[in-house]
């Protein structure tokens, strides 16, 4: 299965044409919207979009921005020692004079539109990889010398490839796309470096910064974190798009949407839309449970280089890596 035979499930049993845009745009849309919701449930753990993976957040760094299909921290360690790397708050920072080393604190900073500082303001230039294949706005948000605050939107024809801005932005806070489309999106700077990428089935550039130690306690040497994380929420636009390349949610996604869409009706009785949860959330619990169990292999591909690849020393498996940036100037 995948997202075709959910939506044709479905249009069958509510009596629907997939031969209408309308139509079947609703009805992925409703399976992203279960499975959105799912994927972020802490009571649905969906196992297998867990991932590990080594982040090397430099000899000097504080701060890393973490690569954009990370979504939620799940447990951070020190993988020469194992011992685990906290999650703490923001106030405990402000309660002692530093943090104390090695690997035992982090924190999440915030998130950004951007995955490395803009060093000048000047222009941004947004490219495709190939050409846009159907109009798309690219719509930026930040600030230029003038104004705290503007917006500017880059209209993109098809065949374009490339649009700059007429503003001179300092710094970005938001960018994103008005549909999701055939190809990435690359967002460069006045000195060409990259600052920040879009996926073509996202909407919006955004990264997690993470911080791990003060400045002074840094130790003299490549610093690797490894992470567990759940995988940054990714939406069906595919017809043959599955859930992180894995069908055994399917049925499952099916009998969740389903449940919704009897319950948006409001003319069908209250136990078919329990039935059909329950339905779900029995198949959620048994996937989860075979992979909990070692059944199924739950891995993670090669990392395309952010930025500068980084070499990993000591042995370490560079399968899987990310990169410290230069976040500290900011502040």
């Amino acid at each position: 299965m995948a997202l075709r035979d959910i939506i044709t499930r479905l249009a069958k049993e509510f009596g629907q044409n997939l031969s209408d845009t309308a139509q079947a745009n609703g009805l992925i849309t409703d399976v992203n919207t279960v499975v959105r919701d799912l994927h972020n449930s802490r009571e649905a753990p969906l196992r297998h979009s867990l991932r590990e993976r080594l982040v090397d957040i430099g000899a000097s760094a504080e701060q890393v921005a973490l690569p954009s299909d990370i979504g939620k921290i799940l447990q951070i360690r020190n993988p020469e020692t194992f011992d685990d790397v906290r999650l703490k708050g923001f106030e405990d920072r402000y309660m002692r004079q530093s943090w104390y080393p090695p690997f035992l604190e982090y924190r999440v900073k915030e998130k950004s539109a951007l995955k490395v500082n803009m060093l000048t303001g000047g222009p941004i230039t947004v490219t495709f990889s190939k050409p846009v294949l159907s109009p798309v706005n690219v719509i930026l948000t930040g600030q230029t010398q003038d104004s705290e605050r503007v917006q500017e939107t880059l209209l993109f024809a098809v065949g374009d490839t490339a649009r700059t801005s007429m503003n001179s932005f300092y710094d970005l806070e938001a960018i994103r796309k008005s549909v999701t489309t055939a190809y990435n999106l690359s967002v460069t700077d006045i000195q060409d470096v990259e600052i920040a990428a879009i996926p073509n089935n996202k909407t919006q550039a955004r990264y997690q910064i993470l911080q791990t130690l003060e400045a002074v306690n840094t130790v003299s040497r490549t610093r690797i974190l490894e992470v567990l994380h759940k995988l940054d929420w990714q939406p069906f636009v595919n017809l043959d798009d599955t859930y992180y390349g894995i069908e055994d949610y399917d049925t499952a996604f099916y009998w969740a949407t389903k449940s919704l869409m009897l319950d948006t009706q409001g003319d069908s009785s209250k136990g078919d839309v329990i039935f059909s949860q329950d339905k779900a959330t029995t198949l959620l619990a048994a996937i989860d449970a075979e992979a909990e169990n070692g059944e199924k292999e739950i891995y993670d591909a090669p990392v395309a280089a952010y930025g500068v690849q980084p070499t990993l020393n000591g042995g370490y498996n560079s399968r899987v890596s990310g990169r410290g940036y230069g976040y500290g100037t900011r502040y």
